[in-house]
């Protein structure tokens, strides 16, 4: 990335794509504990709705992020390379975005809304989906940390200014 105004955008990207994450895994939770006090079905297709939410959001950040970055997504599973990417250290061009534990829950959630979106006559098991709101509960601190850690990166280039480019760590000057 080159300019600053892409920097900036993709900053403003992933901030709202943060946000509405957090809103949606609130609803996830609020939905989830009205299922469990009441077993009406219906509250569990409202959790798995706002969870596979959460995870678009989540893809959304990580679209933009490759885009900017130049990461190249196979277009044969490009979710599971899209969310592979986001592991990566990228020498010379980004740190890696998320930590092997959040991908590790993430790839779960990604599964979950696969099955959400295209299950039409199964029925959503509550103890497999609390099982993954469970998992998402337990590592989305480290998510959100990781995100912040990302953007301070991001931050970062732009004190750098806009003929600087980070390579390893060392800054150099453009030709």
């Amino acid at each position: 990335m080159k300019r600053k105004t892409e920097i900036l955008n993709l900053i403003s990207e992933i901030e709202y794509a943060l946000k509405f994450v957090k809103k949606n895994f609130e609803s996830v939770m609020r939905s989830y504990e009205e299922y469990l006090k009441k077993r009406e079905y219906a509250y569990l297709v409202e959790a798995s709705f706002f969870f596979a939410r959460m995870y678009g959001a989540v893809e959304y950040m990580f679209l933009n992020i490759a885009s900017q970055f130049g990461n190249q997504i196979e277009k044969e599973r490009w979710h599971k390379s899209l969310l592979s990417k986001m592991r990566l250290d990228v020498k010379g061009i980004r740190p890696k975005v998320i930590r092997q534990e959040v991908y590790e829950a993430l790839m779960d959630i990604m599964g979950f809304r696969h099955f959400f979106r295209s299950a039409y006559d199964v029925s959503i098991d509550g103890e497999r989906l609390g099982v993954l709101i469970h998992k998402w509960d337990r590592v989305k601190e480290m998510f959100y940390d990781d995100i912040e850690r990302f953007l301070t990166f991001l931050y970062s280039l732009l004190e750098e200014g806009e003929d600087e480019i980070c390579k390893g760590g060392e800054k150099d000057k453009r030709d």
